[in-house]
């Protein structure tokens, strides 16, 4: 059970007279204890019949939690080297960060944690779709307790990199797919060619990359192929000019899928 401290002996509460505009009157000091129950013991009232009730009750505190997370608990498709933040809770000299997959683990402090000073942490390194919580207690050595443990937050990695999804791209020179993938252009032994070629009817709205046929966002790739005399079809590019950079290792990473779309025409 929860141990409770008396505040005091008896509180008398004024008797609410019902009125518009009645303004609040007992007040209960509470001495700066860190309280999360109250519990109110009512021995008599102001009437002959033994009912009781409250008006109204409202607290008034010293925010000495971390609070505010961000990202927001329960939050999706975090990228992967996020930064948390929060608000620090009142005269909190440390804050130990505590987050892992296990919640288990994090309720019981059971994971390495990290000691900041102030109120974030990170970049973080952390594995795509996955769920993480994490808490942050509040420490002060110069006050009692010294340390006051947080709430459990939540959020879920984004499922997946996009190696390119082809909408960074567009008919203006500098941004032409061509120029970042290479195709079989005057290679005779290549036969691909990316993109749909000239001359375009851009009055008409017609594009290089294709607007229909798409896999979510507005654009893929044409790709053109003509294997009769050449020895294969191959478009490249160089990964490290792609956002997803050239290490492709980390972050849990276990599969590339390729959506792609044929046709026989």
């Amino acid at each position: 059970g929860s141990d409770y401290t008396t505040l005091g002996t008896t509180h008398e509460f004024a008797r609410a007279p019902g009125a518009p505009g009645y303004a609040h009157n007992t007040t209960v000091d509470f001495g700066g204890v860190a309280v999360k129950n109250v519990r109110l013991t009512i021995t008599s009232n102001w009437g002959l019949f033994p009912q009781y009730s409250l008006s109204e009750v409202r607290f008034t505190y010293i925010p000495v939690l971390a609070r505010e997370p961000q990202p927001e608990s329960g939050a999706t498709d975090i990228d992967v080297d996020a930064v948390l933040s929060f608000r620090a809770g009142r005269e909190a000299a440390e804050h130990n960060v505590y987050i892992d997959t296990d919640v288990q683990a994090v309720i019981d402090s059971n994971v390495p944690v990290t000691t900041v000073t102030e109120a974030s942490h990170g970049p973080l390194l952390l594995d795509l779709g996955r769920t993480y919580y994490w808490k942050v207690n509040e420490v002060n050595d110069a006050e009692t307790p010294t340390m006051l443990e947080g709430d459990i937050w939540n959020f879920r990695t984004q499922e997946y990199f996009v190696v390119d999804g082809f909408e960074d791209y567009n008919d203006y020179p500098g941004d032409r797919i061509y120029e970042t993938w290479a195709d079989g252009w005057e290679i005779p032994m290549n036969g691909a060619l990316l993109g749909y070629p000239e001359p375009i009817n851009y009055a008409a709205g017609d594009h290089i990359l294709e607007t229909t046929d798409v896999h979510g966002g507005e654009q893929s790739l044409p790709f053109f192929y003509d294997n009769s005399t050449a020895a294969s079809s191959e478009a490249s590019v160089n990964i490290a000019d792609l956002p997803i950079g050239s290490d492709w290792t980390g972050n849990g990473v276990k599969s590339l899928s390729l959506w792609f779309y044929g046709d026989p025409n």
